[in-house]
């Protein structure tokens, strides 16, 4: 491959792992290994969450620099496996371009779970935290309503490209409104057990553990970067729920 080909490849793959999710050091450490690979004499990587900085140097060749803005693809730590394989292949069996462009479409296009399985999945995850946090057995019923309601509006959002802290409003608000409706007609007892097991499908976890990665292993703009989407998406759920419970308070409906 040529100069331009090896550090379009190793961009690709890195930018593609952050997007999906991935750690600061994985999607560095794989371009600097794939650019090694092909006999680069020295690559310089700066990483951040939202972009890319690599630059190449080839010997006698002027050094090659790409900068590159990371779109957040959603997490899908599956598609970060098969590029954290592929970039493993790569540095043992130095494929050419066409090959591995191919091997990386296949993987963006690679379908995720089914729909059925995330509907599952958002159905029982907001019961069980429910029960764990107290709720009884109507409460856990109902919020698996709750959570098919938050996929959906997850999924809605997400294709309108919405900003992170107004779908977490919008989510959290639409959850608090549906388990207070639930409580009030009856069919469930403790609409605060109900909400907190729904808002626990927004809670930033994987954001958070990488960015207390991105802390211990040095990268402390990276991690503050994170931390702070933390702290946004927090405010955000917060913001949702303090306003729908304000609004029924205000009126005196319970």
């Amino acid at each position: 491959m040529n100069n331009n080909q090896i550090i379009n490849t190793a961009m690709r793959i890195g930018s593609l792992m952050l997007s999906y999710g991935a750690e600061i050091y994985r999607a560095e450490d794989s371009i600097i290994r794939i650019c090694k690979a092909y006999d680069a004499e020295s690559v310089e990587v700066f990483a951040i969450p939202s972009s890319i900085i690599v630059t190449l140097y080839m010997n006698e060749d002027e050094p090659i620099t790409l900068t590159k803005s990371i779109k957040d693809e959603g997490t899908d730590l599956d598609k970060v496996d098969q590029l954290n394989n592929l970039s493993r292949y790569i540095c043992s069996s130095t494929p050419d371009y066409q090959q591995i462009k191919t091997m990386i479409n296949d993987i963006v296009i690679r379908k995720p779970y089914k729909n059925i399985s995330h509907i599952i999945a958002f159905a029982i995850a907001p019961a069980i935290f429910c029960l764990f946090f107290g709720g009884n057995l109507k409460d856990a019923f109902f919020s698996m309503f709750i959570g098919i309601v938050v996929k959906y509006l997850l999924d809605i959002l997400q294709r309108l490209r919405a900003n992170l802290i107004f779908t977490n409003i919008i989510c959290s608000a639409v959850s608090s409104v549906m388990a207070i409706l639930f409580t009030l007609v009856g069919l469930a007892d403790n609409y605060d057990k109900m909400i907190i097991g729904a808002i626990m499908l927004l809670v930033p976890g994987l954001v958070l553990t990488n960015a207390m990665r991105d802390f211990m292993l040095g990268d402390l703009i990276a991690g503050m970067l994170r931390l702070i989407e933390t702290l946004l998406i927090a405010a955000g759920i917060a913001i949702g729920v303090a306003l729908v419970l304000t609004l029924f308070r205000i009126n005196n409906i319970f």
